[in-house]
């Protein structure tokens, strides 16, 4: 079987040229290399953005450690200094406390006596009113009305003139009144301020 020449008939058997398809073939090889590398080059650029990002986050996140050691090494000593100062504190109340405690069973109630007054009414019928006087030890009840009122303050009177008089010979005894301003009518208020304010100017040791 005979082979067709595929060159013409002047020139039989004549050689292929393959210049033009290696020049194709090479450019095509460079346009993959080419490719190749630009894809290796930004996936490094992309690595070494992710590796300083971490490093960044690892500094930060030091930094962020370090910080709240130091805060919470500062808490502890803030926290120590409290706790000796609440100590301080509480030594000196209860020193005060002792001091208030000798001297309320030394003086309170043996050199100097209390009178207390307070009062209270009915929330119903604010005529009706109760004054309790405090002497000491014993409390006693007056119950004051529009019909008992002049009656009742004589009483309150002439209770507390008897209680003070028990004193008015000691030179070392202090009668001191302390009224209540809760539940006491303002009419009650100044019937009591005016009372007292006569007691303090008749006795010397009353205040």
């Amino acid at each position: 079987m005979r082979r067709k020449n595929p060159g013409p008939s002047s020139l039989p058997n004549a050689p292929i040229d393959l210049t033009s398809l290696l020049d194709v073939i090479f450019i095509f090889l460079f346009v993959v290399m080419i490719g190749y590398a630009l894809t290796a080059q930004k996936a490094e650029e992309a690595a070494a953005v992710r590796a300083e990002t971490a490093e960044a986050e690892a500094l930060e996140a030091g930094k962020e450690a370090a910080e709240a050691a130091e805060a919470l090494k500062k808490a502890e000593e803030e926290l120590a200094e409290a706790g000796q100062e609440l100590r301080e504190q509480r030594g000196l109340v209860t020193a005060y406390e002792n001091v208030v405690r000798d001297y309320e069973s030394q003086v309170i109630g043996k050199r100097v006596k209390i009178v207390t007054i307070s009062g209270s009414y009915d929330s119903e019928d604010s005529k009706n009113r109760l004054i309790s006087i405090r002497l000491n030890e014993s409390t006693i009840q007056v119950s004051i009305t529009p019909d008992t009122m002049d009656s009742g303050y004589r009483r309150i009177r002439q209770m507390i003139k008897d209680y003070i008089d028990l004193f008015d010979d000691s030179k070392q005894t202090v009668v001191v009144f302390s009224v209540n301003s809760v539940g006491i009518q303002h009419r009650d208020r100044l019937k009591l301020d005016a009372m007292i304010d006569e007691f303090t100017t008749e006795y010397s040791f009353v205040y």
